[in-house]
């Protein structure tokens, strides 16, 4: 064969691998658009569907001499409802009821113990725990507040469950990771009425993650912190609290699975140390040991640790010389407190209001891409740390010494997250909302 040929034979062969990558590209590229338009009709069909339920829904309700609204609470400690709980008390027309929904794993445990936080403030109803039944009455039109996403028939308060109630969602929480699903399940909001959220940057979130489901999100603030932002606000003083010493509070996550997509929690590699930590520091700061709920059942799961090791620790934490643990409201310690130490997602976004420095324990596989641009603008004005030299030197020279360059970051960043709605007055927007649609 002559070079000439073999040329021209090569030069075909290449021509023809070229044109099958370009074709698949062009398949792909097609694919990738059809299913999105295909997505977009879906979203838009489900939108307008939500809304002519939503409609009916409203008118039944507008019909009623009296509204039940049921508050579902999986925990006291992500409790950030008292405040529309009576508002809606105060007004005749409704009939305000805390459910202790705990279908989020925090253990039995956490039942017993915690029913007389709600009970003295509270009308609360309990569930059916043999049967799994909701006491709520699946027919019934109502009004159901969600502080979590709640979906799939395996549990007792599945949204999809309550065809005719009127759902509300007040995220426990402000999105600062990218762990998306979590909150904007399709399932779970395709039933949600309406959502109550921070700001425009929350909006922009969910819209970046999917188109469409921004569309029953009303801005209102964030609820979680109408007591923080409240400048009337007076919290009671604990018994320690009346000290000098300077107080930081220590909240680990719950995330300490070995295998977990989205891994913050570094409490099993930081337990000792910050036990240790509170002996160094005895005569200078006391420490309030936060941390989230779900950490202890899953700690007594562990096979490094089980119940009575989880319950010796926590108990190494209570009501201590220079130590104490808390395990329900956070308002008091966010507001008495000189800083917080932490790897909680929640917290990292939530202790911004009071404009206080935060050490932010970073475990080193992660990045960050992990966040969300909230949950980067607040990693900007958070004290990053990688080892405990860092831990120890944020609370020396940030925390005693008052060496704090990071201050006038958090200004920016409360302007970020609170700046729209500071008085605090999250729960009265929402009251006045929902009681002007179904008044």
């Amino acid at each position: 064969m002559s070079l000439n040929a073999q040329f021209i034979k090569e030069t075909k062969n290449i021509m023809r691998v070229v044109d099958q990558k370009y074709l698949n590209r062009l398949i792909k590229n097609l694919y990738v658009k059809y299913i999105q338009r295909k997505q977009k009709k879906i979203i838009a069909k489900s939108v307008l569907q939500n809304e002519n339920v939503k409609k009916i829904k409203i008118q039944k309700l507008q019909k009623k001499r009296e509204i039940n609204v049921y508050f579902l609470s999986t925990h006291p400690s992500q409790w950030a409802c008292n405040d529309l709980y009576h508002l809606f008390e105060s007004c005749t027309r409704f009939r305000p009821f805390v459910i202790l929904a705990n279908e989020w794993g925090y253990g039995e445990r956490a039942d017993v113990g915690h029913i007389d936080f709600y009970k003295n403030k509270y009308r609360i109803k309990g569930s059916d725990k043999k049967n799994h039944a909701p006491v709520i009455n699946p027919e019934e039109y109502c009004i159901i507040i969600y502080s979590q996403p709640i979906e799939g028939k395996n549990y007792t308060y599945c949204i999809s469950k309550f065809s005719n109630a009127l759902t509300i969602f007040l995220s426990y929480g402000i999105p600062v990771d990218n762990n998306c699903h979590l909150l904007y399940s399709r399932d779970f909001n395709k039933y949600v009425s309406y959502q109550y959220v921070l700001n425009c940057h929350v909006v922009k979130h969910a819209r970046n993650y999917e188109k469409g489901l921004e569309s029953n999100m009303i801005e209102t603030g964030y609820i979680g912190c109408d007591e923080i932002l409240k400048s009337t606000y007076r919290c009671p003083v604990n018994h320690f609290m009346k000290s000098r010493k300077k107080i930081i509070i220590w909240a680990p996550h719950h995330s300490i699975e070995k295998y977990c997509e989205y891994p913050f929690s570094n409490f099993l590699t930081m337990a000792e140390f910050m036990l240790n930590v509170r002996s160094e520091f005895e005569n200078e700061v006391v420490f309030v040991f936060k941390p989230h709920p779900g950490l202890k059942e899953k700690l007594y799961n562990h096979p490094d640790w089980g119940v009575e090791k989880t319950d010796n620790y926590y108990d190494q934490w209570k009501n201590k010389a220079n130590s104490l643990l808390s395990e329900l409201e956070y308002n008091e310690i966010f507001l008495k407190s000189d800083a917080m130490i932490l790897d909680s997602i929640s917290f990292l976004s939530t202790y911004q209001a009071v404009k206080k420095p935060i050490c932010f324990v970073m475990r080193k596989e992660n990045s960050i891409s992990k966040f969300s641009n909230i949950g980067k603008q607040c990693l900007s004005s958070s004290y990053v740390v990688l080892d405990y030299k860092e831990i120890l030197s944020f609370i020396n020279n940030v925390v005693l010494k008052g060496n704090d360059p990071l201050s006038y970051k958090r200004e920016l960043t409360w302007k970020y997250l609170y700046g729209k709605f500071p008085r605090g007055n999250s729960s009265e927007l929402i009251f006045n909302h929902i009681n002007s649609i179904v008044g």
